[in-house]
């Protein structure tokens, strides 16, 4: 059953957007056992979609399920995808929460 559902905004496909994707399918699995749904979307194939959800640099993650969330930027430091994925709401980048 999948109970929380993510969006991660790329540039391209290639193998470095691929090992992101690996690298936040790790820390979700940690973070929702109970299942999630992520959807890779390459914003040059995209853009309108991208655009509605006012992304303006990649890679952006986007927890759509409530309390939602979007993460920008470096989504390599598990520890802080985590963090961020885990009690936050609102929108965090690389530096730390925005709200």
């Amino acid at each position: 059953m999948t109970n929380e559902r993510l969006q991660l905004f790329v540039s391209g496909i290639n193998a470095r957007t691929e090992k992101l994707e690996r690298s936040v399918r790790d820390v979700c699995e940690q973070v929702f056992p109970v299942g999630f749904e992520l959807t890779v979307i390459n914003v040059f194939e995209n853009f309108e979609l991208a655009e509605q959800r006012d992304v303006f640099a990649t890679p952006t993650l986007f927890k759509l399920t409530e309390p939602g969330c979007r993460i920008v930027g470096d989504l390599t430091d598990k520890s802080h995808l985590l963090s961020c994925l885990v009690g936050s709401t609102g929108e965090a980048s690389t530096t730390g929460m925005v709200h």
